[in-house]
């Protein structure tokens, strides 16, 4: 009697092991980190700076279409002359077959989106102006933006812009019959103004974007500065504001000899009031450079350099425990320099250095 009872004990611990594994490998799978990341939903959270999400690096609109073997050119873009306040100049440079051998013109859809506005999102159908890569660098073509007679303003002055592109053939009207393809990542750009510091503040930004574009991309950059988020923002801001040493910013003279840091609460009145990219918000363990406000969604853009060892912009939600040092006029130098690590006459580096754009 003893032995079967043992024999029993025996079946019904077997099957509990059973029926255990069975519900194991029936519980859903967690789905891996870099998808979530690379669709912009994998968000951070710690103790001192909040939580924070990857801001998207795709259009779920265009999600069917193939990447193009295009890349967009900051080097060419950053210009100085180019830093208009109602238009947005792009610069592609590249080479895919698809649009070398396009039967008619190449017209690109542009979904643009103000940061300060998110959820004010437009669509423009943009001529793609043909270059000639031997005469220039290597770009073959050209993207201008900008409001149209009739159209209410929306490329503003100092204002901070996402950018989503696909390109089409010239049609009556542009669907999948008509699509060539699409340009992997968001393109980041910051339009000019007039005074010194809105000169400046787009100046530092773009030099952020392009960073964040390389990094992206895959591509070795020739930017002298270690993974460090407090030194990104020193390098970015260094050529332009004063009492830069070294090709690095003096925070210490910025934000504590010219002006105090403010409380990170009044962030969203600042930018009620003026543009925010370039401020610089220091939290335990963490620094990071603003982008812009979003005061319907209380979202804060930033750009953030050491972010899992890498570029990253983001999105959070101020509060009063941010430390928040805003840009002046004082801290912009009266005439910008140029910066000691600016890339040679080359651009950006070739094909062999960048990844597989259909990876994005």
């Amino acid at each position: 009697m003893m032995q079967l009872r043992w024999f029993n004990l025996s079946i019904v611990f077997v099957l509990s092991l059973l029926v255990l594994a069975d519900s194991v490998s029936a519980w859903p799978r967690r789905r891996p980190l870099q998808s979530l990341r690379e669709r912009g939903l994998f968000s951070n959270t710690n103790r001192s700076s909040g939580r924070v999400q990857i801001a998207p690096k795709s259009d779920p609109d265009s999600a069917g279409i193939r990447s193009l073997n295009l890349d967009y050119c900051y080097d060419a873009a950053s210009d100085p002359q180019l830093a208009f306040g109602d238009r947005i100049r792009v610069f592609l440079r590249g080479r895919d077959e698809r649009v070398v051998q396009a039967a008619r013109p190449l017209v690109a859809q542009v979904k643009i989106t103000d940061l300060s506005n998110s959820q004010s999102t437009l669509v423009k159908t943009i001529p793609l102006s043909p270059l000639d890569p031997s005469e220039s660098n290597g770009l073959v073509g050209m993207l201008e933006i900008a409001d149209q007679n009739g159209e209410p303003p929306f490329v503003r002055p100092g204002k901070v812009y996402r950018l989503f592109v696909n390109l089409h053939l010239e049609s009556e009207q542009y669907d999948d019959e008509s699509v060539v393809g699409r340009i992997s990542l968001p393109y980041y750009v910051a339009t000019g103004g007039e005074g010194r510091l809105e000169r400046g503040r787009q100046r530092m930004v773009m030099r952020a974007f392009r960073e964040f574009y390389y990094r992206q991309r895959g591509w070795r950059s020739n930017a002298r500065y270690r993974m460090d988020c407090v030194e990104f923002y020193r390098w970015a801001a260094a050529a332009s504001t004063v009492n830069s040493q070294s090709g690095f910013a003096n925070l210490a003279r910025l934000f504590g000899a010219i002006t105090p840091f403010r409380n990170g609460g009044l962030i969203p009145l600042f930018a009620r009031e003026r543009g925010i990219h370039g401020d610089y918000v220091r939290v335990p363990g963490h620094s990071f450079m603003l982008l812009a406000h979003d005061e319907a969604l209380n979202q804060t853009w930033t750009i953030e350099g050491n972010f899992n060892r890498t570029v990253e912009v983001g999105i959070r939600s101020a509060n009063s425990s941010w430390s928040y040092g805003p840009l002046e006029e004082e801290h912009i130098c009266e005439e910008l320099v140029e910066p000691l690590d600016t890339q040679a006459a080359t651009g950006e580096p070739d094909a062999s250095e960048a990844r597989d754009s259909s990876t994005s």
